[in-house]
Order: C-alpha cells, then sequence, then structure tokens
C-alpha cells in the first residue's frame, strides 16, 4: 500500500473513501484466512470472576496465541488489586497467549480508606475516624458543650440532615454538631410571707441578671445568699453563667422602737426600748415610784396595754399611769379579819368597804374616830391622805356545855357568856358509877383545867365543850366459891381493872359468872371490868353456876320443854309478852310457861291430875321444866339417852316415811334443839351417827329404809327400843306417860301413858295407800304404825350426851407465820372430839402437829383428831425448803457473797457498800427494779434452787455541806448523744441515747427577750423554737441545817422555771392569786416534780414538813401581810422570805442567795442574768396587793417582786431529809 497524501478540496474526499475502501478488503481478507485456520486449531475459554466488579466478557482463543489484558473494572470503595488464577488470590495471571485449557481468572480487590471527619460546633474536639470502606463505624461519645446539651450529628452544615453511623461510607465525609441549649433554674428559698419579683430560670445565653431584693413584712432585706447559712451574696447573674442556682434571701427583723412616756417616776429596767415581730410576747413589768402605785400602759389611743403579743411590729408609744398611795390603818382589828387593802390610790375607783369578821363578834362598822364619829362605808374615787379607820365591835353570848364525859347520873344546864367574859363555873352535878369527880377538862382524857367552880374566861367560839374528868374509885374484893371447891384469895381493885379469871370449879356445874349477893343474878362475867361504887369500899363476889344436868342413877335431867300445866297462882300472876322463846314468866313463881290453846284428841282426855279435863278452846300454861332423860347406854363418859316421856306430838310428815327427809327430823334438829337447850348444854351435844338402815327396822327387807344421818336429835329406832341391852325387856319398859302440854296438844291419851313413834318406816301401807311409820302402843307394845301424818303421835326424843365437865380452850400455833394456815382454834367442851387441821403455802414442807417436842399427828397428815381433856396448845410445823443465794455487788467489782436460805428465812444485811451510793434493795437481774429488801422474809420456790440476787444502788453523795439526791434534766447534751437519741419517750417522757445509754428531756427554746443574748453556760446561744436535749443527771442540793437525823435541803441551782399562778387579779372564791397554799406552783412541787425527781424508794427518805406560811415569813411593808396564807403539809416547797435571810442558813450576803440556773431552765426560759445567775421564787406573798410574790433577784436581792402569772421566774425546790434512814 502507498502512503496517503493531503489534497483539499473535493480530492481529499476521493481519497479518504478509496482508503476505507480498501482497507476494508484487507479486513475481510484477514478473517477469512483465520477462520479457516482457526478452525483447524484448540480453542480455550477465560471467563472472569470479577468479585463485585461488574460483568468482564470472557475470552475464547486457541492455545498459543496472543492475549491482550481486557480492560480493568471498578468496585466502588475498592481498588483494583490485579488478576489471580486462583480464588485465593495466591498466583498472578498474566495475559500474554492463551493457555491449554479453559480459565477462570479471579479479580482481586483492595479496599479503600476513607476518613469521617467531625466539626463540634464549639463543643469538645471529636476525633476523626479513618477506616475501611464498608467497616461498621461506631458512633463516637457525644462531645459536651457548656450551656449546652448535644443533640446528634448532621451531615449538612444547615443541621437539617441527621447522620446515622452504621458503616464507612465510600468517600471521605465531615459531620457537623447540633446543639440544645440548656435552661437553669433558680429557686429562691426563705421567702415566705414576701414578694419576689425575679424571674425563676435562665441559660448560658441569657443577658446579665440583675436580682432585686425582695419585700417582707417588718424585716430588712439583707441580700440573696447561695447558701442558707454564711455563703457568698450574689446580686446578678452574668451572660454566660451555667448551672441550677439556689439563692437565699437574708432577713433580719426590723427593729422597732417601744417609747416609755411617764410624767413621774421611772421605767422597770425589765421593760425593752425595742422588739421585733419575732420577740417571744413581751409582759410588761409596771414602772415604779415611790409611794405610788404603778396603774397601767395606755396606747396612743388611750387602751391599756399590759403585753406585746408575739407577732407585733411597728413603733409603739405607751403612756404609764401613777396612781399615789395611801395607808389605811385599821385599829381595833386584833384576832379578827379584815378583807380589806391596807392602801389605796388617788386613782383608784370608789372602795366600798367591807365588814370585818371576829370571832366571838358581830361587826357593827368602820368609823373614822375611836369613840363616837361618823361611820365610813367607802372611800370615795379621787380621795387623798392617810387613813385612820376604828373597828366596831359587839361580843356574841356563847355557849358554855358541860359533858358528863361517862356519868351515870345527874344532869347540867349549859352556861351562857358572852365572847371574853368570864365568871364563876356551874358547880358540878354529875356523878359517875365507880368514880369521883376531879375537875373540867378541854377533851375527854385531858389534864384537868379549871376545878369544880373555878373562874373561866369565854372564848370566841359560839359553843365550847368541858369534860368532867373522874377519878376510878379503889376497893378490894373477896370471893365466895357458892358450893364450888378450890380457892381465891381477896384482891385490891380499882374501876376499870378486870376480874381475875374464876378459879373455882363444881362438878356438874359451869360457871357462868359473880354476883353481888348470895342470890343475885350474874352482875359481872369472868374476867369483867369491874366497878367500885365508893371509893375503898369492900365486896364479896358469889360465883354463879349454870346446872348442865342432874344425874340421879339411871336418869339424867337435862334442858326444859313446856310439861306440867300451871297453878292457878301462876296463871294469875302470868306475864302477857312472850319472850324470845315464847314463853311467858309469871310473877307468882318467876318460872316460865308455854300458852296454849286446848285441842284434846278426843273428849274425856284428862291432865295428869286424873280430875281436870282438857277443854276444847280453852287457854291453859304449862311450866317449862327439866326434861327427864333414861341413860340406855354409857360409854367413856358418852351416854346415849332416851327421852322418859312423850313431851310433844306431831306427825312424822306430810306423805313420806322417809326419815332422812321428814319433817320430824327437821323439827327437833331446828327448832326443838334450840329451844330445850342452853348454848352451854348445846355444847354436851354428840352428833350422832344414826342408823337408819332396814336392819334397824326389825322389817327385812324394807325398800322405805333410808340413808344413814347425823343428828343432834332423833327418834328411836325399832331395833333399839327392843335392844334388851337398852333396858328393853317387855312392853312395861317402853311404856311413855304424855306429859300435860302433849295432853293439851292432842296426843292420844286415853290411858295414862300414849303411844310415840319410832324413826322406822313401816314395810305395810295402811288405809288409803298411806305410808305408815312404825310406833309403840299405848301398852308399850311393838308391831304397830300410824300414817305418817297422824299428828295424834307421840315425841320421844334420844340423844348423846357427853358427860364430860366443863370446857377447854384450844390454842393454835405456828412456828413458821408465812407456811401455812391453821383452823380448828377455839373453845369446846372437855371430852369432845377435836379435828384440827392446816395449809402448806409453796415453798415449805409440812412437818405435823406438835404438842411441846413430841410430834402428835400421824405422818404427813394435815389433819389431826383427838379427844379433848382440857386447855391444850397445839403448833403446826413447817420447814422451808432449803435454796442458796449469790449476792452481786453489780457495781463493776463483779463482787460476790454466797450463803443458804431457807423459805421464811430473812435476807442478810448487805455485804455491799459503794461509794457515793445507797443500797436501796435486790434485783433478780442485773438492770432489774428492788424486788427484795434487806431482812425481807425469802421464799425458796422449790427444793434446792438457786438464786442470783443483784444490789440496786440509788446514786447518793454527801460532800460536806451538799447532798446529790434525785434526778432531773440538767446539762445541755453533748452533739453525739442528739445524734444517737431515740424516738419513743419512757413513761416520765426522757428520751434515751443509745451513744452512752443515758436518760434525756427534750426542750424547744425560748427566749425571753430578743435583745439579750441568753446562753447556756457552755457559752453557746439559745436560739428560740430550736429542740434541744438534756441529760437527766443527780440533783444537788445543800444542807441548810441538819439536826436530829433530819435535814433541810435546798435545791442549788434554779432547776426549773414555772409561773406561781395562772390568774393574777382578784381572787377565786376568796382565795387570792399570791395565796401559796392553793398556788398552781405547789401543785407542780408536790406531783409532778416529786414523781418525776424521785423514785418510791427515795421517796422514803423525803419528810413530809409542817411550812409555816405565817404572815411573820413574809415581807411585810405594813407590818401585816393579809395575803399570808394557811400553813401547809408538804414533801417539796419553797424557802420563804424568813428563811432567805436566816443567818443560821448560812444566807449572810446577798451572794449566798446567787443560784445559777441549770441549762434546763435557761432554755425554758429562766430569766438569767449574763454571769448565769437566775431570779427564783419564793412562797411568800407580798404584802400590798394580791397579784405579787417575793422573789431573790439574780444578783442574790430579797426585796423583789413578780407577778404570779410571769412564766421566767426560777424554782429552787426544798425539803427535809431523813438522814439517819441512809
Amino acid at each position: 500500500m502507498g502512503k496517503a497524501r493531503f489534497i483539499e478540496g473535493s480530492n481529499f474526499k476521493i481519497f479518504i473513501i478509496a482508503t476505507v475502501l480498501i482497507f476494508s478488503v484487507f479486513l475481510c481478507t484477514c478473517y477469512w484466512i483465520y477462520c479457516n485456520y482457526a478452525s483447524s486449531a484448540a480453542e480455550y475459554t477465560i471467563s472472569f470472576e470479577s468479585n463485585g466488579g461488574g460483568n468482564i466478557d470472557a475470552i475464547s482463543k486457541g492455545e498459543g496465541e496472543i492475549l491482550e489484558e481486557p480492560s480493568i473494572p471498578s468496585k466502588v470503595g475498592y481498588s483494583f488489586g490485579g488478576w489471580y488464577i486462583d480464588e485465593n488470590f495466591g498466583t498472578p495471571f498474566t495475559f500474554s497467549s492463551m493457555p491449554s485449557g479453559n480459565v477462570v481468572v479471579y479479580v482481586k480487590w483492595e479496599p479503600n480508606e476513607y476518613t469521617i471527619s467531625f466539626n463540634s460546633n464549639g463543643g469538645s474536639v471529636v476525633s476523626a475516624i479513618t477506616q475501611d470502606y464498608g467497616t461498621v463505624v461506631s458512633e463516637p461519645s457525644d462531645p459536651t458543650r457548656t450551656g449546652y446539651t448535644f443533640d446528634s450529628w448532621c451531615i449538612d452544615q444547615g443541621l437539617d440532615t441527621e447522620y446515622n453511623f452504621t458503616t464507612m461510607p465510600a468517600g471521605d465525609i465531615t459531620l457537623y454538631a447540633k446543639w440544645e441549649i440548656v435552661i437553669y433554674d433558680i429557686s429562691f428559698n426563705n421567702i415566705e410571707n414576701a414578694t419576689n419579683g425575679n424571674v425563676n430560670t435562665y441559660n448560658i445565653e441569657s443577658d446579665t441578671v440583675t436580682l432585686s431584693d425582695a419585700l417582707k413584712t417588718a424585716y430588712n432585706f439583707l441580700g440573696w445568699y447561695d447558701l442558707e447559712v454564711g455563703g457568698s451574696r450574689i446580686e446578678n447573674i452574668a451572660t454566660g453563667s451555667t448551672g441550677d442556682m439556689a439563692l437565699y434571701a437574708r432577713w433580719e427583723p426590723t427593729p422597732y422602737s417601744i417609747s416609755y412616756n411617764l410624767t413621774e417616776g421611772e421605767n422597770s429596767p425589765l421593760n425593752p426600748s425595742v422588739y421585733t415581730i419575732e420577740s417571744n410576747t413581751i409582759i410588761l413589768e409596771d414602772a415604779i415610784l415611790e409611794g405610788a402605785d404603778f396603774v397601767a400602759w395606755y396606747d396612743e389611743e388611750n387602751n391599756i396595754v399590759d403585753s406585746i403579743p408575739e407577732g407585733s411590729f411597728g413603733d409603739i408609744v405607751l403612756y404609764g399611769v401613777f396612781g399615789h398611795r395611801y395607808l389605811i390603818t385599821y385599829h381595833f382589828v386584833q384576832n379578827s379579819f379584815n378583807p380589806n387593802d391596807n392602801i389605796y390610790s388617788d386613782l383608784s375607783p370608789t372602795i366600798v368597804l367591807e365588814n370585818g369578821s371576829k370571832d366571838g363578834y358581830t361587826f357593827v362598822g368602820w368609823f373614822d374616830a375611836e369613840s363616837e364619829g361618823n361611820q365610813v362605808e367607802s372611800i370615795p374615787s379621787g380621795s387623798t391622805g392617810d387613813l385612820d379607820l376604828y373597828a366596831r365591835w359587839i361580843a356574841k353570848n356563847n355557849t358554855l356545855v358541860f359533858d358528863g364525859n361517862g356519868n351515870t347520873s345527874g344532869s347540867m344546864a349549859n352556861q351562857i357568856l358572852a365572847t371574853d367574859a368570864t365568871a364563876t363555873l356551874t358547880t358540878n352535878s354529875y356523878e359517875r358509877s365507880g368514880h369521883s369527880f376531879e375537875g373540867w377538862a378541854a377533851y375527854p382524857l385531858a389534864e384537868v383545867l379549871y376545878a369544880d367552880g373555878e373562874e373561866y374566861t369565854m372564848g370566841p367560839e359560839a359553843e365550847y365543850t368541858l369534860y368532867a374528868i373522874w377519878e376510878p374509885n379503889t376497893g378490894t374484893v373477896s370471893f365466895n366459891p357458892s358450893g364450888g371447891m378450890s380457892t381465891m384469895g381477896d384482891i385490891n381493885i380499882a374501876t376499870g381493872d378486870n376480874l381475875p379469871a374464876n378459879g373455882f370449879v363444881r362438878e356438874g356445874f359451869e360457871f357462868v359468872g359473880w354476883a353481888t349477893s348470895a342470890d343475885g343474878d350474874v352482875e359481872y362475867l369472868d374476867e369483867e371490868l369491874f366497878f367500885v361504887e365508893t371509893d375503898e369500899e369492900s365486896y364479896t363476889l358469889y360465883a354463879l353456876w349454870e346446872e348442865l344436868y342432874q344425874k340421879d342413877g339411871t336418869f339424867i335431867y337435862f334442858g326444859e320443854y313446856p310439861q306440867t300445866i300451871a297453878s292457878s297462882e301462876a296463871v294469875n300472876g302470868m306475864g302477857m309478852t312472850p319472850d324470845q322463846d315464847g314463853y311467858y314468866t309469871s310473877s307468882y313463881d318467876n318460872e316460865r310457861y308455854s300458852r296454849v290453846v286446848g285441842t284434846p284428841y278426843t273428849s274425856g282426855t284428862l291432865f295428869s291430875d286424873g280430875i281436870t279435863e282438857v277443854q276444847e278452846g280453852v287457854v291453859y300454861y304449862f311450866k317449862v321444866e327439866p326434861i327427864k332423860w333414861r341413860i340406855v347406854s354409857e360409854t367413856d363418859g358418852v351416854a346415849f339417852l332416851i327421852c322418859e316421856n312423850i313431851i310433844v306430838n306431831k306427825g312424822i310428815d306430810d306423805d313420806s316415811n322417809n326419815y332422812e327427809e321428814s319433817e320430824i327430823r327437821a323439827w327437833l334438829n331446828g327448832e326443838f334443839y334450840n329451844i330445850a337447850f342452853s348454848e352451854l348444854q348445846k355444847l354436851l351435844l354428840e352428833t350422832t351417827l344414826v342408823d337408819n338402815s332396814e336392819e334397824s327396822t326389825g322389817e327385812i327387807p324394807n325398800e322405805y329404809a333410808c340413808a344413814d344421818t347425823n343428828d343432834k336429835i332423833f327418834l328411836p329406832s325399832y331395833f333399839e327400843v327392843t335392844n334388851e341391852d337398852y333396858g328393853f325387856v317387855d312392853d312395861e319398859d317402853r311404856l311413855r306417860v304424855s306429859s300435860d302440854y302433849t295432853r293439851a296438844n292432842g296426843v292420844v291419851a286415853i290411858y295414862e301413858t300414849g303411844p310415840w313413834w319410832l324413826r322406822s318406816p313401816s314395810t305395810w301401807n295402811l288405809i288409803e295407800e298411806e305410808l305408815g311409820n312404825s310406833h309403840i302402843s299405848q301398852g308399850g307394845g311393838t308391831g304397830y304404825a300410824f300414817s305418817v301424818n297422824a299428828n295424834q303421835g307421840g315425841v320421844v326424843p334420844a340423844l348423846t350426851i357427853s358427860l364430860q365437865q366443863g370446857f377447854a380452850d384450844i390454842l393454835l400455833d405456828k412456828n413458821i407465820e408465812i407456811a401455812g394456815n391453821v383452823l380448828g382454834e377455839g373453845r369446846s367442851f372437855v371430852g369432845d372430839e377435836i379435828t384440827i387441821s392446816a395449809t402448806t403455802n409453796d415453798g415449805f414442807t409440812w412437818l405435823g402437829w406438835y404438842e411441846g417436842e413430841t410430834k402428835v399427828s400421824t405422818g404427813d397428815e394435815l389433819t389431826h383428831t383427838f379427844i379433848l381433856s382440857g386447855d391444850t396448845s397445839l403448833e403446826a410445823r413447817w420447814q422451808g425448803y432449803q435454796g442458796d443465794i449469790t449476792y452481786h455487788s453489780n457495781d463493776g467489782l463483779e463482787l460476790t457473797y454466797d450463803f443458804s436460805i431457807r423459805s421464811a428465812d430473812t435476807l442478810p444485811t448487805k455485804h455491799f457498800t459503794s461509794e457515793d451510793f445507797m443500797f436501796a434493795g435486790w434485783a433478780t437481774t442485773a438492770d432489774g427494779e428492788v424486788e427484795y429488801t434487806d431482812r425481807q422474809a425469802f421464799i425458796v420456790e422449790n427444793e434446792e434452787q438457786h438464786y442470783d440476787l443483784y444490789a440496786v444502788w440509788l446514786e447518793f453523795v454527801r460532800d460536806g455541806d451538799y447532798i446529790w439526791f434525785g434526778m432531773y434534766p440538767q446539762t445541755l447534751a453533748e452533739s453525739e448523744a442528739v445524734d444517737q437519741m431515740g424516738d419513743i419517750p419512757d413513761s416520765k417522757g426522757y428520751f434515751t441515747s443509745s451513744y452512752d445509754n443515758e436518760k434525756y428531756a427534750a426542750v424547744e427554746g425560748f427566749v425571753l427577750y430578743d435583745y439579750v443574748d441568753f446562753t447556756f453556760s457552755d457559752g453557746s446561744l439559745i436560739t428560740g423554737g430550736q429542740t434541744y436535749y438534756f441529760k437527766v443527771e443527780p440533783i444537788k442540793w445543800r444542807i441548810l441545817s441538819e439536826e436530829g437525823g433530819k435535814a433541810l435541803l435546798v435545791c442549788d441551782n434554779v432547776i426549773e422555771n414555772r409561773r406561781f399562778n395562772e390568774f393574777y387579779q382578784g381572787d377565786i372564791e376568796g382565795i387570792y392569786a399570791n395565796n401559796y397554799a392553793e398556788s398552781e406552783l405547789r401543785v407542780w412541787l408536790n406531783n409532778e416534780f416529786y414523781n418525776t425527781a424521785f423514785t418510791s424508794f427515795q421517796m422514803s427518805f423525803i419528810q413530809m414538813t409542817e411550812v409555816d406560811n405565817s404572815k411573820e415569813t413574809t415581807w411585810q411593808i405594813f407590818d401585816d401581810n393579809p395575803y399570808a396564807s394557811e400553813d401547809t403539809t408538804d414533801n417539796i416547797f419553797l424557802l420563804s422570805y424568813a428563811d432567805v435571810q436566816n443567818v443560821d442558813y448560812g444566807y449572810t450576803s446577798n451572794d449566798d442567795r446567787v443560784l445559777i440556773g441549770t441549762d434546763y431552765s435557761r432554755a425554758s426560759g429562766t430569766n438569767t442574768a449574763e454571769y448565769g445567775g437566775s431570779e427564783w421564787w419564793m412562797r411568800s406573798p407580798c404584802s400590798y396587793n394580791s397579784k405579787e410574790v417575793s422573789c431573790v433577784s439574780s444578783e442574790g436581792e430579797i426585796n423583789s417582786i413578780r407577778t404570779v402569772n410571769v412564766p421566767y421566774e426560777g424554782v429552787v425546790p426544798a425539803m427535809t431529809f431523813v438522814l439517819e434512814l441512809v
């Protein structure tokens, strides 16, 4: 081919076309040649794995053909790393010639590295992140920016699109921080009741905030501070400031002035000149002007101002007004009561004078002259000058009563005398048996004051009594035995002396007393008081005996019952009034009779005289006579008796033949027993075990037989009246004569003898199915029966009697008083069977009954039965359980003392002492209360039991003239004790701190005056309203005097502050405000303080004191004190005006009276000087008005007074202490 040349114009175009055509022919020729050649050689393919780099066409060629490298592929975020024949990219592939086989060529990629940069927009620097493409990108920590809060990262500077962190992008980027501005709070504190106009939020971009002052009534604003206490004052919040702010308003109360305007006199130094809204209520003190009374403080509106209440504000102007005092002297008022004041002033309202009073006199009026003159009833308002007023009195007539004081005869009229009049006493006309008159006395047992007829001066009382004083007469007594045996010597005796015990004995009789004549009645009982009628008289006393029974062979006369019809003479002398037994006494023979209306069993019934017929409806009298009994057996002095006569007629029962439940048995042991026998005779009656078995009825079987009974009186049984050993051999032995009394009452008495009941029920029924009871026929036959309700049946009682003579006493004693109780002591009849018993208390073993040193009871039986043979003394004996005790000193020294003890033994005296402590007793635990005292009886609960007893100590320290005794809050608590203070008070209101396990009292601080810095003893300032705690500590007392084992003590500190009384104007029911006896403070001292400060054991050392409250003990400005109270009897009291200047008590100067207030009293408001001296109350009232009381000043001066209701005056208790008990 030739070279082409550049030809301009159309020739050039032709040239180009020709060239293209020639080249196309060339290519086609070459292709044809290639195709023909290729078809004759092996062809292989190179395929490509682009690994994400896009599609790469495969290359197919024959082996050895030249290869051309395809175009380099691309992949986002990666760089091409070469061609490789293996997928692990170990062998590179080079494009040169076609290999002899198919090949896969792998594209290797290298990741690109990109960077994320951060623009913090003013915040803290954030480091860029450089990582491979596609790797996970973690969001960095938020940047910080003062005054802002991070919001998010944005992809644009406009901060519109928030960026989300996932993986590294395919390219470098820059992210921009987005921020939110922080709003800060401004809190304003201490702004209660104040006005505050400041904003309460700001931010870092805010303009400077200038703080404005808050406003609060009655306070000055001192500024805003960043701390409640201390800190810095804040006036503005500058731009760029950050953070919440707490600002504290500081205030000071605005001081207001109190102006006191006086035209005369001077203001009290206690009245403050300034105050604030926070001041406690200010009680205004009176201004002072010698010789004048302060009336009141007035404000500019003429209102009386006596106080400035807490919470007041504003300047105050006060005007003081005085009234000039003038003295009123009252004459002729000795021993009288004058209710009027002894001073008045020119400003006083009209004073209406009250009447005086004087015992024994009538008040006439007040006069301006000693005699005559004008009566003064009032002192007009505006009066001036001292006044003399004279009391006029009229003496009252009073009565003198003469009391016979035990006289036995005589009378005396009252004697009338005017008060203070003198007259001769009326001659005595009283007499007293056995006594001689000695004179007159003021009390029944007092010494003689006035002889008979002596002069007597009448006192002021409306009535007086003089008592006769008697001297017992003396004489001699001889004793007549009146048939008795033994001897009794003559004695000298005075009226009121006891007669000696009877020494005579008489067989068959019991001594009942003494008569003054041989046939007289009892006038004196054994050992009774005796009366000597005439001085030096001689007497003979005759022993009187009561016949208990009369034994006549085989018969005994015992007891009394109506029997024989009365004689006509006896009936004619019959009394009309029955005695307690229903009997009548005839004056004819002085015998007793029973009254009966005749109801004979049948007409023709005769009395025992065989002549007189018993008439229906006629009244008869029957003599009460001894009952005749047959002795049917006698063993060892005990006799079984059956009455020898039919003594009454009665039915067995209404409808039953059961003897145990029968009416006849009840009557025999009730009415008959009580009316037939005297009390002494009843002692002879034995309780008999009555056999009611069917064997005793004589009929076996017997379905009606009842249980055995225990009776004093009973009916005989069938067995007994058929028993030959009892003397019942035939019917004649069973015959019983009916008494006249029974015949008049309807007993069957056709013959001399009558039928009589047995207690044995019959086994066969009578007419109409009535139950029957066995009886003895009129002829003495057995085997008969009556219907149980047949009233005509006779009653023949039976009984068992002791024939032993005399009574004896059973005296029971105990060897250990607390070991148990004994039963059975008393008097009984000799021969009786006596059973005594005992009980045993815990802690004791029963030993038995002893007579002397001989045991008389059996084994461990608590009862003992014996036959009484005479006066008997027995002792119950126990033995206490054995145990042992260990005493523990319980004072830190761990001393012990071991000993053995039995129940009822007394604990030995303590074996320990503890300096400055007083032994109180023993407790069963180391921290327990007293359960035992020295020498107290101890009970061992179980044999061999061991006890530990711990000494209980009470703090008691004596150091010369001082004693520490009792407990009360005093010293301010340490901060550590306060931090660990419990929150539950005990019964006294005290709290316990776990810091020292001590007791503390809580008090809210009270500041008397804001303008005075009141401090505790350590100098720290007392803050009103703050809660303080004070340690409960021993109270220090000063010994004022010591005598006879007792000491007068006064507290050496002002221990409390209290008002004297609640009300301070006028009086309540005649009691003035400054009356100590009725004061609120006296009640507090003897109740709340007494019970709080002392344990019950300590109280035993405090003696009740008779407290002298007379006017002489007070400050008597006008030589009198109408407000002095009556004397009192107190455990705790205040000193008087006289006490605090008594040099014997050590009060020689003001310094001796200066007392320091405890922290406790200061916190509660005691008026205390800078050096600690406090004012304190006396008990003495002011003498010229009713509302003030004397007090000791903080400098020890005694002529100070305070209104009774001021709350800040100190209390200094006093007491009488029994030193000898310590």
